[in-house]
């Protein structure tokens, strides 16, 4: 699977984030704070089957409910992470 770690704000405080592409599962995964004993948030603990898909804009929209700053998923967003992490799942990337 791809990792991206990148460091956001919620609020004042900095968080770690790890996103990336599960290329066994086929889908996109995103930690807050993924070294907490409990995480802010994790893909894992999504209820299945109540319209969750693991698409970067879902993903976007949960660094929104989070109030994290400094990371998007939007494809306009001059970081190019988008980019990045689609050309992980384009590539299969595995590391």
């Amino acid at each position: 699977m791809s990792q991206h770690w990148l460091t956001g704000k919620i609020g004042e405080n900095s968080v770690e984030i790890l996103i990336g592409w599960d290329e066994p599962l086929k889908h996109f995964f995103l930690t807050i704070e993924p070294y907490a004993e409990t995480p802010i948030y994790s893909n894992l603990h999504e209820a299945p089957n109540i319209g969750f898909s693991h698409t970067l804009a879902d993903y976007q929209d949960v660094l929104e409910r989070f109030g994290v700053s400094g990371i998007s998923l939007d494809p306009s967003d001059p970081s190019g992470l988008y980019h990045e992490l689609m050309n992980d799942k384009t590539i299969g990337k595995m590391a």
